[in-house]
């Protein structure tokens, strides 16, 4: 009998899923960013209270502390129409 596309395909498939599977006990480092916008009428605090808010869900996203390492926050100013844009780089550990 002969061979479809279609199994062509999944056999190809099946090769290269064969070849690369991760191992369990590797972590990777992932490299992320969270870029948001605040109001140019925001006040110190608020943008505090902003970055805080947002390094912790992103600890919750990334599943707790053990698996978030922060990189570091930029708050730039853009101008008065367009507000603050405020950069939270870190990385996220995931199993390979």
């Amino acid at each position: 009998m002969r061979k479809t596309i279609i199994d062509k395909l999944r056999e190809l498939k099946a090769k290269s899923n064969a070849g690369s599977t991760p191992k369990a006990s590797e972590e990777q480092d992932v490299a992320k960013k969270d870029v948001t916008f605040l109001a140019a009428s925001a006040s110190s605090t608020t943008i505090t209270e902003h970055i805080n808010s947002r390094i912790e869900a992103l600890v919750s996203l990334a599943g707790g502390l053990a698996f978030y390492e922060d990189k570091g926050t930029s708050v730039r100013y853009i101008d008065e129409s367009k507000g603050y844009l405020i950069t939270i780089e870190y990385t996220k550990k995931v199993e390979a």
